[in-house]
């Protein structure tokens, strides 16, 4: 069945909907890579199924990471302050841009052993991911910057956005024989929130000789749930929001290996698997028209300009219908390996590498770093840095307090990105270790 979006979302909130979940791409991130090889901490363990913990039972509560990436530019290049007023600079933007943002959260997990061969872990994690993909010239169109090279043509345009929100229960398994450990996670998903516009949308603009004037015109649609209602002027929670039936499975599988008395190598694979989306999906179109007479971008990067009166506008000229529908969507894929050098029992090296498929895109992050034990092994520090999509990171640092059967970690791949605007990942929790054993296998499981 076929009906006007006005039954779902009222018109005049369409494009205020899409400027919320850009927004929320612009505060999460892709997870920080280094903690693959940080193996004195459980959390490595998100990397590797295969990881054995260091004690006989571990809970963590509460873990939570963030941050944020991008393509295509530098942070740095793409804005001014003058008088406390943010400039944005169109130009330093490339060609095709990406911004995204993740965020885990994790109230809860264990690990713990049977034996010497077994491990077991339980967890649940909600997970928030969002990217937003556009590119430069449609900036200057809507800052205003006419280049006579365009007047009296159509050109067409295309802007993806991705949100997607779900939660997710694992269950994982590690086995170890000399050399060798293996492990397997599985993870039961229900999604919770999904936005997706296809590659093949477009938007196209003929902009007038005569007077500067944008027409728009569009073949526009997005896949999305409904977790937002509009009544009485003001947004809720839609009472089956948490109670979804998309129902999901995944895998991460993995094995570890002890090359020798201080070298260790990781291998694995994330996230194989895909949510099906059956409840409170639907499916919304656009094909229409509008005038567009543009906005001043650095006022509305400001908050001084008010778009409700744009919004009637487009919400009036262009005809959004909405359709139930069924859609499926394909966690983001990682394949990472690490590897681990001992190089006395306080000090060691460690790098990784994770390539992970998104959408239609490639993320590839290549992180290294050194780690030290000091204070009678309470506290481990360490320093990273690497290459992240082809552009060099700047300087990471992780801090691991302990004092059993306490343990607070915090992880960064960007010191410098807490206070300046530039791509930064962050990580942060408390383990409660009991039962502390050496094993056989890797000094790093060694008592502290």
């Amino acid at each position: 069945m076929v009906k006007n979006l006005n039954n779902i979302i009222p018109m005049k909130n369409i494009i205020t909907i899409l400027t919320l979940i850009g927004a929320i791409s612009m505060g999460y991130s892709q997870s920080e890579v280094s903690t693959g090889f940080l193996t004195h901490l459980t959390q490595s363990s998100d990397f590797s199924p295969a990881y054995f913990p260091k004690s006989k039972f571990t809970l963590s509560l509460p873990d939570i990471q963030g941050g944020i990436t991008n393509k295509g530019f530098n942070f740095d290049d793409i804005y001014t302050l003058e008088n406390n007023t943010i400039i944005l600079n169109t130009s330093n933007f490339g060609d095709e841009n990406t911004i995204r943002a993740f965020t885990n959260i994790r109230p809860i997990a264990v690990m713990f052993t049977v034996g010497e061969k077994l491990a077991f872990g339980l967890d649940f994690t909600t997970t928030l991911d969002a990217s937003i993909r556009f590119k430069r010239d449609l900036l200057d169109l809507l800052r205003g910057n006419g280049d006579e090279a365009i007047l009296d043509q159509r050109r067409e345009y295309n802007v993806n956005i991705n949100a997607n929100g779900y939660t997710a229960f694992g269950i994982k398994a590690a086995y170890k024989t000399n050399d060798l450990q293996v492990g397997v996670k599985m993870k039961f998903v229900n999604g919770l929130l999904q936005l997706n516009t296809p590659n093949t949308n477009t938007i196209g603009l003929t902009t007038s000789s005569d007077i500067y004037q944008l027409n728009l015109d569009t073949d526009f649609g997005f896949y999305h749930t409904d977790p937002i209602i509009y009544e009485n002027e003001e947004f809720d929670i839609n009472d089956d929001f948490t109670q979804t039936n998309n129902r999901g499975l995944a895998f991460d599988v993995g094995a570890e290996y002890q090359v020798n008395e201080k070298l260790s190598v990781t291998a694995s694979v994330l996230n194989i698997g895909n949510i099906n989306f059956k409840n409170n999906t639907y499916l919304t179109q656009s094909n229409g028209s509008v005038v567009y007479n543009g906005e001043n971008l650095d006022d509305l990067i400001n908050g001084d300009t008010d778009l409700s009166n744009t919004a009637d506008s487009i919400a009036n000229d262009f005809d959004f219908v909405s359709s139930r529908t069924t859609f499926k969507y394909s966690l983001p894929t990682t394949f990472f390996a690490s590897a681990k050098y001992n190089h006395t029992e306080r000090l060691s090296f460690g790098g990784a590498f994770a390539l992970e498929s998104y959408y239609e895109d490639t993320n590839v992050a290549l992180m290294g770093g050194v780690n030290y034990e000091l204070w009678a092994k309470h506290i481990n520090v360490g320093l990273s840095t690497g290459v992240r999509n082809g552009k060099f990171n700047q300087l990471g640092t992780n801090v691991t307090l302990t004092f059993l059967p306490f343990e607070l970690y915090f992880i960064t791949d960007n010191v410098l990105g807490f206070s300046s605007l530039s791509p930064t990942n962050a990580r942060v929790g408390i383990n409660w270790r009991f039962g502390n054993k050496k094993f056989k296998m890797n000094k790093d499981n060694s008592e502290s």
